[in-house]
């Protein structure tokens, strides 16, 4: 077990009464003032001696078994006393648990044992969860009088009590989070994750967890259904569309298993999973595709112009400035069609790409002619508005070929 600060919890009880004694605190019968409590007629009572009661742990060490993320039983303990028990008439008497790990919470107040014991119940601490394997350890008891703090010790205190705890496996991944990073624009592998399912459970079923998108380190929540349940196995395949930053979620994994102790008692077993996508962004945005190229025979229909989308990888907006021809074949020079071969085009919405190319007409005497065979190049010309008003110009290439 991983050591720690000690942790402490007190039970507290007024063992006269227990005994059938005078009561504690004055009550019950004329009985001793607390010790530091003002007698009757003024002033204080100095403090009481210690009784001479010795101690002896009367349960036996404590075991348990119990799964992976749930916390221990819940167990009774019973110490016996004995020696001058009439010391402790009218006096409050205290347990006090010290532990390295806080694996016990006392769940009761002590009460009177058979004979001259007394007792008391120890839950499991629901905030302490264990691994699968076993756990153990030694709880410290301290019987004290008067004081939480446990100034005064009775006898032989502290009484030692071991616990061996036999931990199950409860649900089991292939990893301990689903995390990946791709490039803006590049494809997505698809992860996978395999879920098995401990002893004495049937099925499964994961949720989305309410985490704030800061403490996950995202910037956006990513889509549950881009997760994929077939059997045991889930698939996360992200789509490879989304702009740079990281998504992320975490989920809830449930099934139900019968208690080890108690197994009509059926018990919940979660365990979280953190499913992460990061997006890096690898410039200013993205032209798919980059370039242009297309080839066109004379001989044939027109081909299709492809029309580049574009996707900022800052946010912001495009806006379209024109096209620019750049080179033509020999062949063409002094050409009638040359300087129309490519125009911009006519989409309203210059937020887009958008170009014409003319590579046959009609010359003056109304005879068709077209453009000599060979390679013709030229840009689109765009320009990036960040948010910040920052510009960028850049040019989409473009190659039309002419074949016969």
């Amino acid at each position: 077990m991983a050591g720690g600060a000690n942790r402490w919890r007190v039970a507290a009880l007024c063992l006269g009464l227990v005994l059938g004694l005078a009561g504690c605190g004055g009550g019950g019968g004329g009985g001793a003032e607390p010790t530091g409590v003002p007698a009757a007629g003024g002033g204080t009572q100095p403090p009481a001696s210690t009784p001479q009661v010795s101690l002896t742990m009367l349960s036996p060490p404590l075991r348990d078994v119990t799964y992976e993320g749930l916390p221990a039983h819940q167990k009774r303990v019973e110490i016996g006393y004995a020696g001058d028990v009439a010391a402790l008439t009218g006096r409050v008497v205290y347990v006090k648990l010290v532990q390295p790990d806080s694996v016990y919470l006392f769940d009761s107040i002590v009460q009177p044992g058979a004979g001259q014991s007394v007792l008391f119940t120890l839950a499991g601490n629901a905030l302490h969860t264990f691994a699968a394997g076993h756990a153990t350890g030694t709880l410290q008891l301290f019987v004290c009088v008067d004081t939480p703090d446990c100034a005064t010790p009775l006898g032989n205190s502290p009484l030692r009590l071991e616990y061996d705890i036999e931990v199950l496996a409860g649900l089991a991944f292939s990893a301990n989070s689903l995390e990946q990073t791709t490039n803006f624009g590049a494809a997505v592998p698809a992860s996978e994750l395999a879920v098995t399912l401990p002893s004495g459970a049937s099925d499964w079923f994961y949720t989305p967890i309410s985490t704030p998108a800061d403490a996950l380190q995202a910037s956006v929540f990513l889509v549950p259904s881009w997760m994929h349940r077939s059997g045991n196995t889930i698939t996360f395949a992200p789509p490879a569309d989304l702009v740079p930053g990281v998504y992320a979620q975490e989920f809830q994994f449930t099934t139900v298993v019968p208690d080890p102790v108690f197994p009509s008692q059926p018990q919940q077993l979660v365990r979280r999973l953190l499913v992460r996508h990061t997006v890096v962004a690898t410039g200013i945005y993205v032209a798919t595709p980059a370039s242009v190229e297309i080839t066109q025979s004379l001989s044939a229909n027109p081909a299709g112009l492809p029309t580049p989308t574009l996707v900022s990888q800052v946010g912001g907006r495009f806006h379209r400035l024109g096209v620019r021809s750049d080179s033509h074949p020999p062949a063409a020079e002094g050409h009638p069609l040359l300087a129309t071969w490519l125009v911009e085009g006519q989409d309203a919405n210059a937020s887009r790409p958008s170009y014409e190319i003319h590579y046959c007409g009609l010359d003056e005497l109304a005879s068709r002619i077209c453009l000599p065979e060979g390679t013709y190049r030229g840009v689109q010309l765009m320009r990036h508005i960040a948010p910040n008003g920052t510009e960028t110009d850049f040019e989409i290439p473009i190659a039309f070929t002419v074949t016969p």
